[in-house]
């Protein structure tokens, strides 16, 4: 489909840009999203940016826990 490899991974770049939640354990795109979104998913972890700027997560007895 592709006749440049660099063509190929600029697509891929951007289509696991726009997804979701799909890609877990790519560290950048983590912080990307995060920065740009103010929410994230890394290793099953979804990650909040609160309004003052702190990263959180919230465990399973619902509290939040601060990086």
């Amino acid at each position: 489909m592709f006749c440049n490899p660099s063509e190929a991974r600029k697509t891929v770049d951007k289509t696991r840009k726009r997804s979701n939640f799909k890609y877990y354990n790519d560290w950048e795109l983590h912080q990307q999203r995060l920065n740009k979104y103010s929410k994230s998913t890394f290793k099953n972890t979804t990650f909040y940016v609160g309004s003052r700027g702190s990263v959180y997560y919230i465990n399973s007895r619902g509290t939040k826990v601060y990086c």
